[in-house]
């Protein structure tokens, strides 16, 4: 579960909602529907928090994590109700990316819709549920006779707190991250409960959770079963609804699947011919420079150090530049920098690393400059320059604890294995 922060200030518009809420709960009886709704998730954690300190029987949570479960959210509120005596409140939110909390929810609310009348009778408790302004479009496309029953809105903005923790619906973007992927088949349950459906948005989104279950086959090795689906399924929806750039980020997805099977000519061919001239149609020149990194990540991987060098130094590196990333510049500028030490250029290597480190640090991201400081360790390593190299791992061991923290048992025995080979006992920095 997310976690939470105590005591956000909502702000006037806010709070003069919370306590309209508040009251709302404490004077109704019977069941009553309460979609609180706000497109940033640490003000719904808020009035849930404020919900739990106040609500007398304790308030009851149903947090779907992963969201697929919110398929069953009619059967779930009678069989809680059937365990309940006095009236209870009941908070109902779904945590996840985007497009699985649309899938799940448009499955769960047709059966809400379905049963309202079953619900209503046997779950007389006051039901709150949470999400964004494009769930609550949802809700009012997809369950419009729910409103008939008793129910009311609250939308909550923003809370006026520190940017860091201000955070708006999660984008698509192809999350989660590799290690955070379901396995294939929670996607395709997902994708089942859109198919047969014409709505642009039921064939979109059915599309994107098979491109989920693409990845999630890819991620345990079934390369062949990630390409049958994008080839098969994903890519012709996207074709049929005109979708130029889910379309390409979906033949990019191909093209990384074709490199990690050894198939660079084609993975290259798709790269050049499909993938960089539909972003460049379409004047995305974020995704036309990860596209240009992708490119010079086979030519690097082939030996043909120039041309990368030249592609990351004119094609990728300035667009990152320009649009202030500097996270993704960090990253272009590390890769620059294997390649200049491919090269035998070690002291220009060096630089670019220590620029690297440098963002990094600025950054705050610990795991990172650490790693970035092992590179420089064992690049002047193996220039036979021991004491420098470990001057730098000594700057990298306050990480070696996050490392371990992490699980990232290669890095810790990395770090163990140099510093073991410059006569340092690895019982100094246990």
């Amino acid at each position: 579960m997310a976690d939470e922060r105590a005591g956000v200030d909502l702000g006037p518009a806010g709070e003069e909602n919370w306590a309209s809420l508040k009251s709302a709960l404490e004077a109704e009886s019977g069941f009553d529907l309460f979609f609180v709704i706000s497109d940033n998730r640490f003000a719904r954690d808020e009035i849930r928090r404020r919900v739990r300190e106040t609500a007398k029987p304790p308030l009851i949570e149903r947090i779907y994590e992963p969201p697929s479960g919110i398929s069953r959210i009619a059967g779930d509120l009678v069989e809680i109700a059937e365990t309940l005596g006095d009236r209870h409140a009941i908070w109902v939110e779904g945590r996840g990316p985007g497009p699985e909390i649309d899938a799940a929810w448009r499955k769960g609310l047709a059966r809400l819709n379905e049963r309202r009348n079953t619900v209503i009778r046997k779950c007389p408790h006051a039901v709150l549920i949470a999400g964004d302004r494009d769930f609550y479009a949802l809700v009012s496309r997809r369950a419009p006779d729910f409103f008939s029953v008793r129910s009311r809105v609250d939308f909550f903005p923003d809370p006026p707190i520190d940017p860091a923790i201000r955070e708006t619906r999660p984008s698509f973007g192809y999350a989660p991250l590799a290690h955070d992927l379901q396995p294939p088949s929670y996607y395709l349950e997902l994708a089942a409960g859109l198919a047969n459906n014409e709505r642009t948005a039921d064939l979109e989104l059915h599309a994107k959770m098979l491109f989920q279950a693409a990845r999630s086959h890819e991620m345990h090795g079934d390369w062949d079963e990630a390409l049958r689906v994008l080839r098969n399924d994903v890519l012709p929806t996207f074709e049929r609804l005109g979708d130029v750039r889910e379309r390409a980020v979906t033949m990019g997805k191909i093209a990384n699947i074709m490199q990690s099977r050894g198939e660079l000519d084609e993975a290259l061919r798709t790269l050049r011919e499909d993938v960089l001239p539909a972003f460049e149609r379409l004047g995305d020149v974020r995704s036309r420079a990860v596209t240009t990194g992708k490119i010079a990540d086979i030519l690097q991987s082939r030996g043909e150090l120039d041309e990368a060098l030249c592609i990351r130094r004119e094609e990728e590196l300035p667009v990152y530049e320009r649009l202030g990333d500097v996270r993704s510049r960090a990253v272009t500028t590390g890769k620059i920098a294997d390649i200049m030490q491919r090269k035998g250029l070690h002291d220009d290597a060096i630089a670019m690393r220590r620029e690297e480190c440098k963002t990094y640090e600025q950054l705050r991201d610990a795991v990172s400059h650490a790693q970035c400081q092992f590179e420089i360790a064992t690049n002047m390593a193996e220039r036979g320059r021991a004491e420098a190299a470990k001057e730098v791992l000594e700057l990298a061991l306050s990480a070696y604890a996050a490392f371990k923290r992490l699980g990232l048992k290669e890095w810790v025995e990395g770090i163990g294995g140099v510093l073991k080979e410059m006569g340092v006992p690895l019982d100094q920095i246990e």
